[in-house]
């Protein structure tokens, strides 16, 4: 179970205990940390201690915090840390390819795109098996044993996935997935970094339903990765804009959902 920090501005007094909510039929424990305009951090940061030390209890390690909490070390004390955002945004590979292709003008008809990664993981093949589905041309530059890999996508989906031993090969793409750190990008080249440490793309991100339901005062990256680790929305069901664009707007045709 999820943990869920948020800020409440007044001075009111909260309940000792921690209450439940649900979110998307995902329950979390919430944690409210009161602050007015002249609270004292020493002050905040004592409720913070306090709210991590009840969230432990609770058997909680992982929470979703407003933006730009400043207060993440004093959970940390207590192993209770951000949602990781990564493995949501490796499910959405081909839907932030898409969207940096049309950012570009260009379409997975013509463009070509590569996959970088130091090893053929599960989520590296999930990734290059949806990209062969909807782009054309697909450059792997990773180790592919024999090009087992890249036969089996053939063989089952006829997928023309090209093994790209050189890296001058991937001067051809116009967006290379990393996986894993790797070198600068060529000259017009769009860069997803979908590896730890590296920085994330900024495409906002809205739920195609429900997003009415999510609580306001959340890192939205944080609550969407929880909702997806927990089975509680698919990574179908999220839709990717360009980076630029609101993901609060109601109407947004820039959206991409997968069908």
């Amino acid at each position: 179970m999820f943990g869920m920090i948020l800020w409440q501005e007044h001075k009111q007094r909260r309940p000792a205990a921690v209450p439940e909510r649900a979110v998307l039929r995902l329950r979390f424990w919430e944690a409210d940390i009161s602050r007015g305009a002249r609270t004292p951090p020493v002050l905040v940061r004592h409720r913070c201690t306090a709210a991590a030390r009840q969230l432990q209890r609770l058997g909680v390690t992982r929470a979703v915090f407003p933006p730009a909490f400043p207060f993440l070390k004093e959970f940390a004390r207590y192993n209770i840390r951000p949602v990781d955002p990564l493995p949501m945004y490796r499910a959405l590979t081909g839907e932030l390819v898409q969207s940096a292709l049309e950012e570009q003008g260009q379409s997975g008809r013509s463009a070509v795109v590569a996959v970088c990664a130091g090893h053929l993981t599960a989520e590296v093949r999930q990734a290059v098996t949806a990209l062969c589905i909807r782009n054309r041309y697909v450059l792997l530059c990773a180790p592919d044993r024999n090009g087992a890999f890249c036969r089996q996508l053939r063989r089952e989906y006829g997928a023309p996935l090209v093994q790209a031993e050189d890296p001058e090969q991937l001067r051809r793409a116009s967006v290379v997935v990393q996986f894993s750190p790797g070198p600068g990008a060529f000259p017009g080249q769009r860069v997803l970094e979908l590896y730890p440490g590296g920085t994330l793309p900024e495409n906002p991100l809205r739920l195609e339903s429900g997003e009415e339901q999510l609580p306001p005062g959340c890192d939205r990256r944080q609550l969407l990765a929880a909702l997806w680790t927990g089975g509680a929305v698919r990574a179908g069901q999220i839709g990717v804009f360009a980076p630029g664009g609101t993901a609060e707007a109601p109407e947004a045709p820039e959206a991409t959902f997968l069908p």
